[in-house]
């Protein structure tokens, strides 16, 4: 019996060593996010300040610029899951939205061909208060990020349980996407989007696997819903 326990206690850790690959394709990920972030201004990505301007009217009146009147806020925008905005919002509650928003000057040059940046960094850096929603939205990106890689490792994990290094590969190959980590590092809702359709995939094949556990279809439709 002593050796048998001696042996259940020096292998049961093993039982852990996969998840590694998910901490390893983690921390890879943000430290190319934080790479990109120390080069790319928060407003450069595609629809930044649209995103930018829709989080901090839902954080203003509570609801989405859904009239005619004042779809140029977002325009495109209304339509998409406002989680992500919602989240901005919450995380900006007691910041002065209006000077922040003065933080989005676009440049003149880009559409004459003369430049390839599509905003202009103020000569003066902001101060935290003013500037803290913009960051949130960047850090809210990140995790979304983040979260689409651990989504991505963990539906792989569950497919394939006996191959972690699998899993590792795949979640290596989404966090270190050029695009992706760009959007990870700027102002959008797309890596949450990425992040909520991946776990709501999990989640499924988790009650495929699981039968006797039918609140996990539940799981997986609210996830798919915030997608």
């Amino acid at each position: 019996m002593a050796d048998a326990n001696a042996v259940q206690s020096t292998w049961a850790p093993l039982r852990y060593r996969p998840y590694w690959g998910l901490v390893f394709a983690g921390a890879l990920f943000l430290v190319f996010v934080l790479l990109y972030a120390q080069v790319v201004p928060p407003l450069e990505g595609p629809d930044a300040g649209a995103h930018f301007r829709y989080a901090i009217y839902l954080r203003d009146h509570g609801l989405p610029p859904l009239d005619a009147e004042r779809a140029e806020i977002s325009h495109q925008l209304v339509q998409q899951p406002p989680l992500y905005y919602g989240l901005v919002a919450a995380a900006s509650l007691f910041s002065p939205g209006d000077e922040t928003l003065g933080l989005e000057e676009l440049n003149p040059y880009l559409e004459k061909g003369l430049s390839r940046r599509a905003t202009v960094t103020p000569l003066e850096p902001p101060s935290l208060t003013v500037a803290w929603p913009l960051y949130a939205a960047v850090i809210i990106a990140t995790v979304g990020g983040l979260l689409a890689v651990a989504g991505t490792w963990l539906l792989v994990h569950a497919m394939m349980p006996h191959t972690p290094l699998l899993a590792t590969a795949a979640a290596v190959v989404v966090g270190l996407n050029p695009q992706f980590l760009f959007s990870a590092a700027t102002v959008t809702n797309d890596t949450w989007t990425a992040a909520t359709t991946v776990l709501a995939m999990w989640l499924a094949v988790c009650a495929l696997k699981q039968p006797q556990r039918p609140w996990l279809w539940l799981a997986a439709g609210m996830v798919a819903g915030l997608a």
